[in-house]
């Protein structure tokens, strides 16, 4: 079992659990504009405009794998790989610069495609995912933004966001569910 809050994030692992070679064709097929060098793995970089007009694009007015190819490529040209939310859901990470050069990954993707068979997938909160581990499930792993050390830190990856509140209920469902033997 696996889970996130992002709907994008699930749809990507659905993808390339579901059609990973699917995947590739699309995701090569988007970013052949931006192929710096070409080779058996070549590297992209994706200008700012682009960036920009990419990220403008509504994902609700794409099929599947081309809203996960602009999600994917949103994630390899934005700052630091962070996908980050506004307060209505949209993307909200910023353009990473043009230093930032990456490859799609494809020969990875599709090794992680035949890994993640059998995997669930939920979409939702983490207690949501939580709660969909049965026993026999070997580990609970859970990511939340840490809490700010210092007043202004930054824990709104997610329009919904992640406040003290929510770190103290995510304390709570782990300790209960290894209290169940869910873990």
């Amino acid at each position: 079992v696996a889970g996130d809050v992002d709907r994008d994030a699930i749809l990507m692992w659905q993808a390339i659990q579901e059609d990973a070679p699917g995947l590739v064709r699309v995701l090569t097929r988007w970013a052949r504009r931006w192929m710096v060098e070409d080779g058996p793995e070549p590297f992209y970089r994706m200008p700012e405009a682009d960036y920009y007009e990419l990220r403008a694009i509504n994902p609700a007015d794409l099929d599947g794998h081309e809203r996960t190819a602009r999600f994917i490529l949103l994630n390899r040209a934005c700052f630091n790989g962070l996908v980050r939310r506004n307060k209505n859901g949209g993307d909200n990470s910023p353009w990473g610069g043009a230093e930032r050069v990456w490859r799609i990954g494809a020969a990875n993707l599709l090794r992680i495609g035949r890994l993640v068979q059998g995997v669930v997938f939920v979409e939702g909160d983490f207690e949501a995912t939580i709660a969909a581990a049965g026993p026999g499930h070997l580990a609970l792993y859970l990511d939340p933004p840490y809490w700010p050390d210092r007043a202004g830190g930054f824990t709104g990856y997610h329009g919904s966001g992640f406040d003290r509140g929510d770190q103290t209920r995510l304390a709570q469902a782990a300790r209960a569910a290894a209290e169940r033997g869910r873990v």
